[in-house]
């Protein structure tokens, strides 16, 4: 599902929605140069896939950080 979704992305999307997984979850080791993820467990596998489907949202009021469980599209 993830690969799909970067597929559909132009590459400047691409590096975009990259580096914003980076700013979310900087643990995460990144290669900006390479537009590269080193993943080396499940749960850094998870923060990478959060981020390509764009899960990650910071509160309006309190800029408290946060990962969206379910994604329901508004009209």
């Amino acid at each position: 599902m993830a690969m799909d979704t970067l597929s559909n992305f132009s590459p400047k999307d691409k590096k975009k929605i990259l580096q914003y997984t980076h700013e979310y979850y900087p643990a995460l080791k990144y290669e900006e140069k390479k537009m590269v993820f080193t993943i080396g467990s499940e749960e850094e596998l998870k923060y990478l896939l959060w981020g390509i489907e764009q899960r990650y949202y910071t509160t309006p009021v309190t800029n408290e950080r946060r990962v969206a469980n379910s994604i329901m599209q508004l009209e």
